[in-house]
């Protein structure tokens, strides 16, 4: 393996030095943090994404049951997700994730009053904001 090549690998800058007839490696001046922090928002998306799959599944089946306690712990990790997303300076990702928590808690009220037009109204806002923030993690992780 020619030796450029290696080095490019390792994140060096490889130079030539034509006066003196010499190959310059530069380990020194590496700046990978924009290469660190993308792969760490990449990371905490893919952590976002995963999270908000699990929340979902779990939620599909406690409204199978009519677990209402079920969902309200659904409540809660949309609240997580929200809180986290806000950490990352990502205020519309995490107002959705807030509105996911909030049409979840109407779900949840609906059902445990048995009120169908209201579980309905929440459900519909429910996928509407499901689809945002779908869209807005795979923007963020392409």
């Amino acid at each position: 393996m020619p030796i450029r090549q290696f080095a490019e690998m390792l994140g060096a800058e490889v130079t030539w030095d034509a006066v003196n007839r010499r190959v310059n490696i530069d380990t020194v001046n590496i700046d990978l943090v924009d290469d660190l922090q993308a792969a760490h928002e990449s990371a905490v998306y893919q952590y976002l994404s995963v999270e908000k799959n699990r929340v979902l599944k779990t939620m599909a089946e406690d409204l199978k049951k009519r677990n209402t306690k079920g969902l309200a712990t659904a409540v809660e990790e949309f609240e997580r997700l929200a809180e986290l997303t806000a950490q990352l300076n990502n205020s519309e990702l995490s107002d959705n994730f807030k509105k996911l928590a909030s049409s979840t808690e109407l779900m949840r009220s609906a059902l445990a009053e048995n009120n169908f037009d209201d579980y309905y109204l929440a459900w519909n806002l429910f996928q509407t904001n499901v689809e945002k923030v779908n869209n807005q993690i795979k923007s963020f992780m392409e």
